[in-house]
């Protein structure tokens, strides 16, 4: 029982350590992750965040997106670095892209329901949370960008509806099919 007690004892105080050690780097301005970790953490915070309560309780992950926000310097009325708010940009809009990919594929009107259950997100973001940080995120309750949906409601006639769902008819479904033929 000791044994175990101080091997304990030993993993809050290398815990401290490692939170001691990334907090004095950042005071240092040494990166603790990388400027691509830190713009793709903040894009999938920014897009999934808000609808998945493991954000809340994963402390590795917590403290990432606390030390990316102050790296990037986005916290209250500072001025942001252009590469970041760009690279941020670009993987926000790859991740909406996703998501309505995603969206069409489920609410296809030729799809029964067992083959919509078998539709899943393709994401890097998916991978990136799983792989890092052990959190498994969904389409659902995230946030897709209007101005990257207008563009695909522009070019296949989606509707979406006052409350912000996609609705796919089966014209644009098909667009959209054909498309993506062309793409492969």
């Amino acid at each position: 029982m000791a044994r175990k007690l101080k091997q304990n004892t030993k993993s809050l105080d290398m815990r401290g350590f490692a939170r001691k050690m990334s907090a004095t780097m950042v005071d240092a301005g040494l990166s603790v992750i990388s400027d691509d970790h830190c713009c793709r953490l903040l894009a999938i915070t920014y897009i999934f965040g808000g609808g998945n309560e493991a954000f809340t309780h994963n402390i590795k992950l917590l403290r990432h997106i606390s030390y990316a926000e102050k790296y990037c310097n986005i916290q209250g009325g500072n001025r942001i670095d252009a590469k970041y708010v760009s690279l941020i940009q670009k993987y926000t809009k790859e991740l909406t892209e996703g998501i309505i990919r995603y969206e069409i594929e489920v609410k296809a009107p030729a799809k029964s329901n067992e083959e919509r259950k078998k539709v899943k997100l393709e994401s890097w973001g998916v991978d990136f949370m799983n792989e890092y940080y052990g959190v498994e995120i969904s389409a659902e309750g995230a946030l897709i960008e209007n101005t990257i949906l207008s563009e695909y409601v522009k070019k296949y006639g989606i509707k979406v509806s006052p409350h912000g769902c996609i609705e796919v008819d089966k014209a644009s479904w098909l667009k959209y099919k054909k498309d993506k033929k062309m793409e492969l």
